[in-house]
């Protein structure tokens, strides 16, 4: 007895009382409840038996007996509520539903003594017996073609039988492979012979249990229109684990491919001239398991088959290295299409040049060993350059994993050249550990980064670490509306690490480039060494920062900024700092400050900048210049009264505030600020750059 049907019987149970009671009758409204009309005597009971429905319900036995009696039943379909009584005793029986159609009974045994034992018989009646199933036809046009249906029965025992219209047996349709008899619910699949005549033909499957033939029949319909391929299907299953034709196979046929690189089939790629594909425990190809040589294209393919009499043959083309949609590369509208792991790592293997590429799909890279993209290593370093656009498209690529501290120039792409443009990428989950010039996006960037996103994860390195790009070399290179979420840490014990939330480092850019924009870091940035910014660790000359925030924790030796560690020539505007900057080194006036660390160059621009954070060991605004005389100017920079001990230290005079809270988070104090495009004032809240919106 299942434990669900038990509960509901104990439950009846409890509407009841279960002791010995007088002949008083039992009101009760529970259609499940039958309650005998008299009491008996035991013996009585023993030579009329009991009966009960097919339902679930509950039986009460009125039990007349001057002696004391106990009782017990030999099945778990029933159970009894009274196991002993004497005089007047009602005894409740809650029975199960019987699935089946046949009756089932067992004996419930009443002793009064050792001498004294009477059996009575318990039976309870056959469900009724239904065949249920859907669809109601079944058509199968082919031969070798096979259909299967659930059919849903209480009957016990039943067989089948494949009639025609007339009643008589039919040999087209096979059942099951021949089975005559079943038990219960099951699934039965036919198959066909061949329909040689013009017609289509019908036949019923007729169920049987005992002497009952039932009425429900399933119809079973054949006809013969077409050849054997009519319904031919096939599909090219592209993915991270490779490339393989599919087909819905016809028993009894043979299946040829062809394989070249033109329409006009002149070229046939690896003797592949109706080369024979089909075996008989698959209907599947490798396509990758073709040798393509040098060639990375379109493929134009024909499938034929025969069967007999009946043939086919379709045309398809496919990619060897990238999606079937793609195109050329020459241009957007002709995009080399990238949709799982597979195609990405191909853009390896051909030249990039002014080629561009577009992501259509997630790529989750969990699992899969992750070589920087564009290079190969020699020695140490990771070498070559992406040369073209990469457009994400908006989709994720997750779960990149790299651990190889010895590695330099790491990330999604190792290096993007002058002429390489990544946009609209977004990595989540990336862990990614390697030497220098570490970056989610790129270990080097000459070219540009815009729209990118790290959403989480770490970056870890030794010197020239970054969110987005390891180091920005010389030329004009830029990153712009990109954000990084993923913490960036290097592992350096003593020295210059060079580490920022966007940029590690970036060297000599041309006078007048905007190298970073619109650029926020979310991730927490740490290093014990010198060289650490929030956006970017140093800038070594000529760097312009513009509309960049910082919202993680920023930790370095010396050296230390909220937005910048450290730079010489700079323009650096409408930037703010919202979070904690910590100097750990030992110096008495540690180059720390919220926006920028300290300057060896009053050839720079620091206008429109504040700072909120709380500063450890260090400025609220800047350290400025060293102390031979190169004091920076600052023109309209806002810092927290209480964010640091000193606001600044070596900056010219004028040029900067301090303000309380309650001020900072009111429009008028930034006098001169453009509220109109760049900044905006959130209520009770500091300001924030309109992009981030």
């Amino acid at each position: 007895m299942d434990i669900k049907s038990l509960f509901y019987t104990i439950g009846l149970f409890s509407l009841f009382s279960f002791s010995s009671c007088n002949k008083e009758e039992v009101v009760d409204n529970d259609e499940t409840v039958i309650e005998a009309e008299e009491y008996l005597t035991i013996k009585e009971l023993s030579e009329s038996g009991i009966s009960v429905p097919a339902d679930k319900g509950v039986y009460v036995l009125k039990v007349e007996s001057d002696k004391e009696w106990t009782a017990s039943l030999d099945d778990d379909w029933c159970i009894l509520s009274t196991t002993s009584g004497v005089d007047y005793t009602k005894v409740y029986i809650g029975f199960n539903e019987n699935e089946w159609n046949i009756e089932r009974s067992m004996c419930l045994t009443f002793k009064i003594s050792d001498e004294e034992i009477y059996s009575v018989s318990l039976k309870q009646e056959p469900a009724e017996t239904v065949f249920n199933f859907e669809p109601q036809v079944i058509s199968i046009i082919k031969k070798g073609q096979t259909k299967s249906v659930a059919i849903e029965t209480t009957a016990f025992e039943w067989s089948v039988s494949c009639l025609d219209e007339q009643g008589n047996n039919v040999g087209w349709v096979t059942v099951d492979g021949g089975s005559e008899s079943y038990s219960g619910s099951q699934e039965l699949t036919f198959t066909v012979t061949e329909n040689n005549s013009e017609t289509s033909r019908l036949a019923y499957l007729v169920f049987k249990s005992g002497e009952n033939v039932f009425e429900n029949k399933l119809t079973i319909e054949q006809t013969n229109i077409g050849n054997v391929f009519d319904d031919f299907s096939y599909q090219i299953n592209d993915n991270s684990q490779g490339l393989t034709l599919s087909w819905n196979k016809v028993e009894g046929a043979s299946y040829k491919l062809t394989l070249a690189t033109d329409e006009q089939y002149t070229d046939i790629i690896d003797n592949y001239n109706n080369k024979d594909i089909d075996s008989e425990a698959s209907n599947t190809f490798n396509l990758l398991s073709v040798q393509y040589g040098d060639y990375m294209g379109t493929v134009y393919a024909k499938i034929s088959g025969v069967c007999g009499t009946d043939g086919f043959e379709k045309e398809f083309t496919f990619n060897t290295s990238f999606d079937a949609e793609s195109g050329d590369g020459s241009s957007i509208d002709q995009a080399i299409i990238i949709k799982n792991s597979r195609h990405l790592n191909n853009i390896t293997g051909i030249s990039t040049e002014n080629k561009y590429f577009l992501q259509k799909a997630d790529i989750d890279l969990q699992s899969q060993s992750f070589t920087p993209l564009c290079a190969e290593l020699s020695a140490s370093d990771y070498n070559g350059e992406f040369k073209g656009t990469y457009d994400g498209g908006g989709y994720k690529i997750g779960n990149i994993s790299f651990n190889s501290s010895g590695s330099n120039v790491v990330g999604l792409f190792s290096t993007i050249a002058a002429n390489g443009i990544v946009k609209n990428v977004t990595l989540s989950n990336i862990n990614i550990t390697a030497g220098n010039f570490v970056g989610g996006i790129a270990g080097k960037c000459f070219g540009t980064i815009e729209n990118c996103i790290v959403e989480s994860g770490s970056v870890t390195g030794n010197a020239r670490v970054g969110g987005i790009v390891g180091q920005l070399p010389s030329g004009k290179p830029s990153v712009k509306k990109c954000i990084n979420k993923a913490d960036v840490k290097s592992v350096m014990t003593s020295g210059d690490s060079f580490v920022g939330g966007i940029v590690g480092q970036s060297d000599q850019i041309t006078r007048g480039t905007v190298i970073i924009s619109q650029c926020g870091n979310e991730g927490e940035i740490y290093s014990p060494c010198n060289f650490v910014g929030g956006i970017i660790g140093r800038s070594v000359i000529k760097s312009e920062i513009n509309q960049c925030y910082n919202k993680g924790k920023v930790t370095g030796a010396s050296l230390v900024g909220g937005i910048l560690g450290q730079s010489n020539a700079l323009v650096l505007q409408n930037c703010y700092n919202s979070a904690e900057v910590i100097g750990t080194g030992t110096a008495e006036k540690p180059n720390v400050g919220g926006i920028l660390g300290n300057s060896t160059n009053t050839d720079m621009i620091i206008k429109n900048c504040y700072n909120v954070g709380t500063i450890t060991k260090g400025y609220g605004l800047t350290k400025g210049g060293d102390n031979d005389g190169k004091n920076i100017p600052l023109t309209s920079c806002i810092t927290l009264s209480n964010a640091a001990a000193s606001p600044v230290l070596n900056v010219a005079p004028g040029g900067y505030e301090v303000k309380s809270a309650s001020e900072m988070k009111q429009q008028t104090t930034y006098n001169g600020w453009d509220f109109t495009s760049i900044w905006s004032m959130p209520s009770s809240s500091y300001p924030k750059l309109k992009w981030e919106n």
